[in-house]
């Protein structure tokens, strides 16, 4: 990942961030840490194939501009750039057979850092307890989601679990 203060060569394509985007990148500069992260956790019974939950969250990802955004400084200003497309879903992936240490191994994937300036500011993690019993966690930070847009990204992953077509979108929650 690139630094959120110089990048070498930033896009052309960006634009202003709202008032409560750039609150939140604001205390992410002065008090770095974890307080932003938004977070899923549930648990799974059964099998879970991990490259079909990357590719279900992918394809949300790429079509939510908020989910492909990035920030950083430019001329002094922050701005916002949505990429084009986000390649791959960072994934975290551990197993551990004893459960309450399989909730350690998640908390300590969920309470990572996200670096702003580098898009997606989502990740995957699972912790597999045994082969049908899995821990899992969506993690968002506050800058790019909230509570209303992680229902509705989940509400989508899970039509897409169920292979239901996903609805147009109507609405933007890239701010």
């Amino acid at each position: 990942p690139h630094s959120s203060e110089q990048q070498p060569s930033l896009p052309l394509d960006t634009s202003e961030v709202s008032p409560n985007q750039k609150s939140l990148w604001y205390v992410e500069k002065i008090e770095p840490g974890i307080e932003n992260n938004i977070g899923l956790f549930f648990g799974i019974k059964g099998e879970l194939n991990v490259e079909v939950w990357k590719e279900n969250l992918l394809t949300i990802i790429n079509r939510h501009e908020s989910l492909k955004t990035e920030f950083y400084t430019k001329d002094g200003e922050l701005v916002k750039h949505v990429k084009d497309q986000i390649e791959e879903v960072p994934t975290f992936y551990a197993e551990e057979s004893n459960f309450e240490k399989a909730k350690i191994k998640l908390k300590q994937l969920f309470e990572r850092q996200f670096d702003l300036s580098y898009a997606p500011l989502f990740r995957l993690a699972i912790v597999k307890v045994s082969k049908n019993h899995h821990l899992v966690s969506f993690c968002f930070h506050h800058i790019i989601s909230d509570g209303w847009s992680i229902k509705v990204i989940f509400d989508e992953f899970n039509s897409l679990l169920e292979n239901r077509s996903l609805t147009k979108i109507f609405t933007s929650f890239s701010e």
